[in-house]
C-alpha cells in the first residue's frame, strides 16, 4: 500500500502529491485567524476533490479549533479523535493531543493526556498523533524535546509498525524503534515556510 503522509500544512495545501492509496494529515490543517469552518467547507474540500487517493485520514492539531468545538463540514476524508478504523487491512488510530502549551487545541497536562492516549489500541498498521512521542523526532530549536512523555508510553506499549506525527516542525525525518519507525512529516519547516517536499511517501505491507 502507497501511503503519502502530511502534517502542520497551517493552510498550505500542496498541489503536487502524487497518486497513492492513502493520504495522511497528521494535523494543524487549518491557517490561523480566519473561520476555519468556511476554510474547510471551501478551500480545503476543493483541496481534497483534487486528490488522487483512494481514502483520506487525518486527525487534529493544536492549532485545528475547529476540529475541538466540532465545528466542521462534511468533507471526504476520516478524521479520528481517540479512534481506530480498517482501511484495506490496516488498522489505524488518531489523537490529535499535544502536552499543554498556551491557549491551543486538544491539548492537555499530562495526567489528562495519560488517559487519552490509553485508548491507543496493540496491533496497530498506524498511528496517527499530531504530537510526537517524547525524545523521538521532538527535537525543538530551543534544544528541548517537545514530544509526550505519556504517548511515548502509550507507543512503548501499543508498539504500532508505523506513527507518523508532526507538531515540532524542525524535528521532522524518521526514527527506528525495534519495533518499527515514528515519521515526523511536518510540511513546514519551523518558519512556516513550505518545505520543497513537502510530504513523505511510505509503502507499508499488511500484516
Amino acid at each position: 500500500m502507497k501511503i503519502v503522509a502530511l502534517s502542520d500544512l497551517h493552510g498550505h495545501l500542496p498541489d503536487r502529491i502524487p497518486a497513492c492509496d492513502l493520504l495522511v494529515i497528521a494535523g494543524d490543517i487549518c491557517p490561523d485567524y480566519v473561520v476555519q469552518r468556511e476554510w474547510l467547507d471551501t478551500a480545503f474540500r476543493s483541496w481534497l476533490s483534487r486528490r488522487r487517493a483512494r481514502h483520506v485520514v487525518a486527525t487534529w492539531g493544536n492549532h485545528d479549533f475547529a476540529g475541538e468545538a466540532g465545528d466542521v463540514p462534511p468533507l471526504p476524508c476520516t478524521f479520528l479523535v481517540d479512534e481506530t478504523i480498517e482501511i484495506d487491512g490496516l488498522r489505524i488510530h488518531g489523537t490529535p493531543w499535544t502536552p499543554v502549551c498556551s491557549r491551543f487545541a486538544f491539548t492537555e497536562d499530562e495526567d489528562v493526556l495519560e488517559g487519552c492516549f490509553s485508548r491507543i489500541p496493540s496491533n496497530l498498521d498506524l498511528l496517527i498523533s499530531h504530537g510526537p512521542p517524547h525524545e523521538w523526532a521532538d527535537l525543538s530549536r530551543h534544544g528541548t524535546h517537545d514530544g509526550s512523555i505519556v504517548l511515548r508510553q502509550a507507543v512503548e506499549r501499543a508498539r504500532p509498525r508505523v506513527t507518523i506525527c508532526g507538531h515540532v516542525h524542525r524535528a521532522r525525518g524518521s526514527v527506528t524503534v525495534p519495533w518499527g519507525r515514528v515519521e515526523n512529516v511536518a510540511s513546514l519547516d519551523e518558519a512556516r515556510v513550505p518545505r520543497a517536499m513537502p510530504y513523505v511517501t511510505l509503502t507499508h505491507r499488511r500484516r
